[in-house]
């Protein structure tokens, strides 16, 4: 009885159907940078509680430092050089609180204390290659690094040293076979997804940016603004001045 019962919950994903969302939208070809936004989350849309992008971000990035300075197999392995660029400049940014919804950001509270959510944002330069091919080999790049034991260690001494050592959240991701590893091991919970706009995940100070940054001083026009919000009629464009080569 034991066996049927549990097979009454095969059908479910494991650790509340938490995937790693690989989320990419289709840009014209005069684009310069195909924009990517990671996160975490079920298919109700809440976000994983243990993994952070702001931690993440930071950790990934320590993780190319590293496997590019002394682990030489580890970045043979994930295909480092094609990705180094593209995760040194990138950066965690506010989640809209309502997908193609008001310009809101989400956040929690903690004994009062506002805690703001974010994504992981990256964004590849188009000379990489097609977008299809490049979201491709960006969802085995994540599983393979996420699911590292490189990158767990690197995690285990950052939030060591981060205050409180990230508290109950960092005890959890020091966790070898904690929910949040076992959700990042798993090869099936790294799910691609195409977005209709970016404003579907990114404030409208982030979509500016982005927008600037894949069409130099023609961010305006009509095509490449309903890139950014699915709603044209609300699209509340702002001029940007002219971003530096890192995006900065």
């Amino acid at each position: 009885m034991r066996q049927s019962i549990n097979t009454v919950w095969a059908h479910l994903q494991v650790n509340g159907g938490y995937q790693v969302k690989i989320n990419g939208i289709r840009v014209p070809s005069k684009s310069n940078y195909y924009p990517v936004v990671v996160d975490v989350t079920n298919s109700s849309g809440q976000m994983n509680i243990y993994i952070k992008a702001r931690t993440f971000i930071e950790v990934l990035k320590g993780f190319v430092h590293e496997a590019k300075r002394q682990f030489h197999d580890i970045a043979h392995e994930v295909n480092l050089p094609f990705f180094f660029d593209v995760i040194q400049n990138s950066e965690y940014v506010d989640v809209r609180k309502v997908p193609y919804g008001a310009n809101e950001y989400k956040a929690g509270y903690v004994n009062n204390r506002e805690y703001k959510d974010h994504h992981m944002l990256f964004m590849f330069p188009k000379e990489k290659g097609d977008l299809k091919d490049i979201i491709e080999k960006f969802n085995l790049f994540l599983f393979k690094v996420f699911s590292s034991s490189l990158f767990f260690l690197l995690m285990e001494s950052y939030t060591k040293l981060i205050p409180n050592q990230g508290g109950d959240i960092g005890k959890h991701i020091r966790m070898k076979d904690s929910d949040a590893w076992k959700i990042l091991k798993k090869r099936e919970n790294y799910q691609i997804v195409w977005l209709d706009a970016l404003d579907a995940k990114l404030m409208d100070e982030d979509i500016n940016r982005v927008l600037e940054k894949m069409f130099p001083n023609e961010s305006h026009k009509d095509a490449y603004q309903k890139i950014g919000w699915k709603n044209k009629l609300s699209t509340p464009w702002i001029k940007m001045e002219k971003l530096s080569s890192d995006g900065a």
